[in-house]
């Protein structure tokens, strides 16, 4: 692929000297599949990330994980469920509290 041979003959170098490096606002999902030795839970991993040195990175408005799921919403699943938490479901919350200010997606 293209990317790939691209990516190599030229590297990725900062734009500027801010920080967080990526400044828009960014959400993300990890899996316990995953996790990094020692991380044995969906709440450790989101404490990993945050205290590790990729968060400062980013400007995080949104970090979850979950024990089990994808990138893909089941067809059941509906809007955000709470039952069974996805990437989907995630990005509906990141999405309604970046474009509504909402938080929350009631159950």
């Amino acid at each position: 692929m293209r990317y790939y041979a691209n990516a190599n003959r030229h590297p990725w170098t900062r734009a500027h000297d801010r920080t967080p490096v990526v400044a828009a606002p960014v959400g993300l999902t990890l899996v316990t599949y995953e996790n990094p030795p020692g991380i044995h839970s969906a709440e450790e991993r989101v404490r990993a990330f945050k205290a590790g040195p990729q968060a400062g990175w980013f400007n995080h408005v949104n970090v979850t994980a979950h024990e089990h799921g994808g990138h893909f919403r089941t067809p059941t699943s509906g809007w955000a469920t709470c039952a069974a938490p996805s990437t989907a479901a995630d990005l509906d919350v990141f999405w309604l509290a970046r474009n509504f200010g909402e938080t929350k997606v009631s159950c």
